[in-house]
């Protein structure tokens, strides 16, 4: 039997996954933040490493009888990163077959495995990956609101407080942020977040999130607005990435919605504004709700390192054991 791996490391954590080449996801394993920008290059490689040997644990098979093997790695953005990155994964990546790439362009294989198109992501940071048919590739974002993101769950949760403060204050709109951010905190009285700012509990931003969709959801406007804004300023950069791609060429083209903020919440309001924005300039975009983990993308890729094409039916097939695999992992006790 004939095996690949596939991994996606990113800041919240890393994902391997073992598969046969006829379809079916063997095994996965999971380890911390693999993104060397975090915790740096001999932390991302233990948690990577760790990841690929509780794979291998559950597949009950040698690292040997691996074939080929693609990485999707957050912090993987300019030439410099990639050597880092390189770093990070030559001592644990034995095999003879092996690449990696940022990993915004695993989920865009998961939904196109021949590359081609545009992925947007936004987790707890954001960036935009595409690739035209003659592989170039056009990154758009990735580096932070200091450099121009405005989007992302952790830039979610710092626009929820925000404005909750200032609407605390007198400053701004009242908003049920304030009382929806007290209560995910814990605390009685917003300004008693300040305790834990200066202190040693900084606020993990991207956890705030959720507060904002909830409050959205319920018809608050300030909430809303902060996810208009978000779709709007990812359509900017898809948009962007299209311009310097397809420029001229016709006919659909994939743009893979991935990442926490898009996946997981169920209140449509930030992907449907994205969606309109997206197809307001480009007609022809057809945008895609990424609906299984990115790591199917690694998973592909892998494939294509071995010179086997995976065709739509290998894809779905792949998706539906990885689905059968989640759902297997949810039921158990």
């Amino acid at each position: 039997m004939s095996y690949v791996l596939g991994v996606d490391a990113g800041n919240s954590k890393t994902m391997a996954v073992i598969a046969d080449t006829q379809g079916h996801i063997v095994a996965h394993g999971r380890g911390g933040n693999g993104n060397w920008q975090g915790p740096g290059v001999a932390r991302a490689r233990q948690e990577v490493a760790h990841s690929i040997e509780a794979a291998l644990s559950q597949a009950n098979i040698a690292s040997t009888e691996i074939e080929a093997a693609y990485f999707g790695m957050a912090g993987a953005d300019r030439a410099a990163d990639f050597e880092l990155v390189r770093q990070v994964l030559t001592p644990i990546a034995p095999w003879p077959r092996w690449a990696f790439e940022n990993d915004a362009t695993i989920a865009l294989r998961a939904a196109a495995p021949d590359g081609v198109g545009i992925a947007a992501i936004c987790g707890s940071g954001t960036n935009v990956v595409g690739f035209n048919d003659a592989g170039e590739k056009v990154q758009i974002g990735g580096f932070g609101f200091e450099f121009g993101d405005s989007a992302g769950a952790a830039h979610i949760g710092v626009m929820a407080m925000r404005h909750a403060w200032r609407a605390m204050e007198g400053r701004g709109p009242a908003t049920t942020l304030v009382q929806g951010l007290k209560a995910h905190l814990g605390l009685n009285n917003l300004m008693d977040v300040l305790d834990g700012y200066y202190s040693d509990r900084p606020i993990t931003w991207w956890e705030l999130a959720p507060v904002v969709f909830a409050a959205a959801e319920e018809g608050d406007k300030v909430a809303q607005d902060i996810l208009v804004e978000v779709g709007e300023e990812l359509a900017l950069a898809v948009n962007a990435a299209w311009d310097k791609l397809f420029s001229d060429r016709l006919g659909a083209l994939p743009v893979v919605a991935g990442g926490s903020v898009f996946q997981r919440p169920q209140y449509p309001l930030l992907l449907n504004t994205f969606t309109e924005c997206v197809q307001r300039q480009h007609p022809n975009a057809r945008v895609i709700r990424l609906q299984v983990a990115p790591v199917l993308g690694a998973v592909f890729a892998a494939l294509e390192l071995l010179g086997q094409e995976v065709t739509p039916e290998l894809a779905q097939a792949y998706r539906q054991s990885w689905l059968t695999c989640e759902s297997n992992e949810e039921g158990s006790p």
